[in-house]
């Protein structure tokens, strides 16, 4: 005889990032599929299904599903392939890695219930379960070919109207500030490109100033080239209780603690066709720590029919943002 399952999943999902900038929000809330291996075969579609290790932070009634203790864990490998081509010129960059990212245990403990056939509370299971919702590790590498474009006019451009002697603080001992990079009102990376002689004041034919220009010649070609390295990851580690009532209707809670570590390091360089180069290496650090609940349910009216909801509170973070950045320039 043929057993047709059909699993009805109703996930009604809140979600609230308190976070200091857009760019923060996206890399934590934009997860991925990941976990046992049957749940990835599965593209996670475990709402209503439940027993497995994984599905439990999708909604935590599927740990009322076990009906023995276990321990499982999952590696997976990473495979990453980038390829480029800028102004005539190809690049290339492969990335493996051998990762670890889920791990869980489960404990059911029966009640006097399920041997004496009486309906009510079989069982009540607890789990711990570490899972990785997301992995930043790439890195890419990219050469350019001859360009008259040049960071410096970006520099330029992005210093626009700042005057000399707001670039120059430093050069004032009675000023509030002990130099141009503690005023936060000055772009960190003007201050650089002025320090670094990227960019210079242009004046008029009078004398009077009209803004910055890149050093370079106008006719001056540039030789680019970037490199980009990510690392890191979002971790969710979760407490978790389900009840078994009948086996029929399954409750389950999970307290869950996320980690979350980002790192960004880019090198962009340029080499000037009539001697010198620049180098700007840049780094951006995103840590810190998350906490919210998640409650679910799971009804099995039929034994060929069940219905799932979960619902979780929002996801308090905290983080923490660093960012460094130095500008190399050698002139001919």
């Amino acid at each position: 005889m043929k057993r047709i399952i059909l699993i009805i999943v109703i996930v009604l999902n809140i979600s609230t990032l308190f976070s200091q900038t857009v760019f923060d929000a996206l890399k934590t809330t934009q997860t991925e599929i990941s976990g046992t291996a049957r749940y990835m075969g599965l593209a996670g579609a475990f709402g209503a299904l439940g027993g497995d290790a994984s599905a439990i932070k999708d909604n935590p009634a599927g740990l009322g599903i076990f009906r023995k203790s276990e321990i499982t864990g999952t590696m997976d490998v990473l495979m990453q392939t980038h390829k480029s081509d800028w102004n005539v010129l190809k690049a290339n960059n492969n990335l493996y890695k051998v990762g670890f990212n889920n791990f869980s245990y489960v404990a059911v403990v029966p009640t006097w219930r399920s041997e004496s056939g009486y309906n009510g509370l079989q069982s009540s299971n607890f789990s711990f379960s570490y899972n990785k919702l997301k992995n930043f590790n790439r890195q890419m590498n990219i050469q350019g070919g001859a360009s008259s474009s040049s960071m410096t006019d970006y520099f330029a451009n992005f210093t626009k109207k700042l005057s000399n002697n707001e670039l120059e603080y430093d050069n004032y001992p009675t000023s509030k500030y002990s130099s141009v990079f503690d005023n936060v009102s000055i772009p960190w990376m003007s201050a650089m490109a002025h320090y670094g002689r990227l960019i210079g004041v242009v004046n008029d034919s009078t004398g009077n100033f009209l803004g910055w220009g890149s050093v370079l010649d106008k006719d001056e070609k540039i030789t680019p080239s970037y490199t980009l390295e990510e690392l890191g990851s979002v971790n969710e580690y979760s407490f978790g209780w389900s009840g078994n009532f009948s086996n029929r209707f399954f409750v389950g809670a999970t307290i869950n603690l996320q980690s979350i570590y980002y790192q960004a390091d880019s090198k962009y360089s340029e080499n000037f066709e009539k001697g010198g180069n620049m180098l700007l290496d840049n780094r951006i650090i995103t840590e810190g720590t998350g906490v919210n609940f998640k409650l679910g349910a799971i009804v099995v009216p039929v034994d060929f029919i069940r219905f799932g909801a979960s619902i979780q509170t929002p996801m308090l973070y905290s983080l923490n943002l660093y960012n460094s950045g130095i500008l190399n320039f050698n002139s001919s």
